[in-house]
């Protein structure tokens, strides 16, 4: 890509008006990524650090430097990494390599799943239309293993207090019941009433971020899921474009957070989802699963949404498109160290994450 989208650079601009992308400027990729015994060691040796505070950790970086047409690339140990004097290097490093701090009451010594429950007004739509419903879908979300039930509401025509009417009451008794309930919208007023009636999380949908958004999130003082917003427009034709496309993503995101942290929301109440989607050209959800390490150089705990897509496009000879399902799209993203999993049917998801944990700790036992 010779330069960025003009949506995606609309999309990063500060509020003073200053562009992101010196901001693609100097990021580090994780690489070598390594689990269980091998994660012990290698940090043991100094050969590797934790990522995010583990239970992963990584050896090699690629070092992405430069705002040209094409940024360098240089990959290097942990080790040599260790060695060099640069500030921006270093403080990229702890990002990296930090702890999480516990979101909404969770901590991230295990994956965590998020599941939606959706209202829907319209017939043959995909959702619950009714408040009983609603709350048994998310009752039996929670008992497949969800850690978070998000509640949200779509249809036509949906007006600020149709949105609260559907929701509010879904969540308040979620929330009765002892379940841990987000809240989806993008609207501010909506945000604010499901906040007093229990939710512990909202996952902000605004395609933009708006003054009064701002101000919401900072007011009700709860931890929040950034999500990547809009499309990115081009298409990556190799895989160095697809690489520099998650750059540009992360400088989006990157330039959110502190929109966010200037209106009072501390990065450790951020979760961050780079935006894997199945509504969206293969080539991007690529340039996202592949580049999910990259995203724990912001700091926060990144979410990846394990829904079907599409990751590869028709092929010569009539062969057609090729999907990723839940549970690969899971396994790769823990992999990375993806601490949120977000899924339609938990339990997909929930049993890759069980059988990746055991097979990633398995170790051999000395019985002598």
């Amino acid at each position: 890509m010779s330069e960025p989208p003009a949506n995606l650079i609309d999309l990063a601009l500060r509020p003073g008006g200053e562009g992101s992308r010196a901001l693609v400027d100097n990021l580090i990729r994780p690489l070598g990524i390594v689990h269980g015994p091998a994660a012990e060691l290698a940090v043991e040796n100094g050969l590797g650090e934790w990522l995010a505070g583990g239970p992963a950790a990584f050896t090699t970086v690629e070092m992405i430097a430069g705002t040209g047409e094409r940024p360098e690339r240089d990959l290097r140990s942990v080790r040599q990494v260790a060695l060099m004097r640069s500030p921006t290097v270093t403080a990229r490093m702890r990002l990296l390599s930090d702890a999480r701090a516990p979101v909404a009451g969770l901590t991230w010594v295990r994956p965590r799943v998020l599941s939606f429950v959706r209202l829907v007004n319209e017939r043959g739509a995909a959702g619950e239309r009714s408040t009983k419903g609603a709350v048994q879908r998310g009752r039996l979300l929670a008992m497949q293993g969800a850690d978070i039930v998000a509640v949200t509401a779509s249809g036509a025509r949906l007006a600020d207090m149709d949105e609260i009417d559907r929701v509010v009451p879904v969540v308040e008794e979620l929330a009765a019941q002892g379940f841990r309930v987000a809240i989806a919208s993008a609207r501010p007023i909506v945000m604010r009433a499901a906040a007093r009636a229990g939710a512990r999380l909202v996952i902000d949908a605004s395609p933009t971020i708006d003054d009064d958004t701002l101000y919401t999130l900072g007011d009700i003082a709860l931890p929040v899921v950034l999500r990547r917003s809009g499309r990115i427009g081009a298409r990556p034709k190799n895989w160095s474009d697809a690489l520099d496309l998650a750059g540009v993503v992360h400088a989006a995101l990157e330039s959110r957070i502190e929109m966010f942290e200037g209106a009072g929301l501390s990065r450790d109440r951020i979760i961050v989802d780079p935006g894997l989607g199945a509504d969206q050209p293969p080539e991007e959800n690529i340039a996202i699963l592949h580049a999910l390490s990259l995203f724990h150089g912001l700091g926060c705990p990144v979410l990846a949404y394990c829904q079907e897509c599409a990751v590869s496009g028709a092929r010569a000879g009539g062969a057609g498109a090729v999907s990723a399902k839940p549970p690969e799209l899971a396994a790769a993203a823990l992999f990375q160290g993806v601490q949120l999993l977000a899924a339609d049917e938990p339990a997909e998801v929930w049993s890759a994450a069980a059988g990746f944990r055991a097979i990633a700790a398995a170790r051999v036992d000395d019985t002598s």
